[in-house]
């Protein structure tokens, strides 16, 4: 996966939210809700972003709970067809891209 969020300062502690355990999820993913404390990478411009993952999930290692940043500052990729400025409100736009 490519446009991980790069962590830079954190703030506090990652939350637990659920996850599947077939998923593998590379540290820095963008997360978005599914369902209450249910995360899924982020696919589109539609989700509501829950977050940044705090550490790799590995697909099928048993594992059903994910660390997820809250709070911090991280360098993220935007979307090729946006423009944004420091401080702009971001809204998830695409796969792992914020816009």
């Amino acid at each position: 996966m490519a446009n991980e969020a790069t962590i830079k300062t954190r703030r506090g502690h990652p939350y637990d939210f659920t996850c599947a355990d077939a998923t593998a999820l590379e540290k820095g993913t963008l997360l978005m809700n599914t369902d209450s404390r249910t995360v899924v990478a982020s696919a589109g411009n539609d989700g509501v972003f829950a977050g940044i993952l705090a550490r790799e999930k590995i697909a099928s290692d048993g594992r059903t709970q994910c660390a997820v940043f809250q709070d911090g500052i991280f360098d993220l990729t935007v979307a090729a067809d946006s423009t944004c400025e420091p401080g702009d409100k971001m809204i998830l736009s695409g796969a792992n891209k914020i816009g």
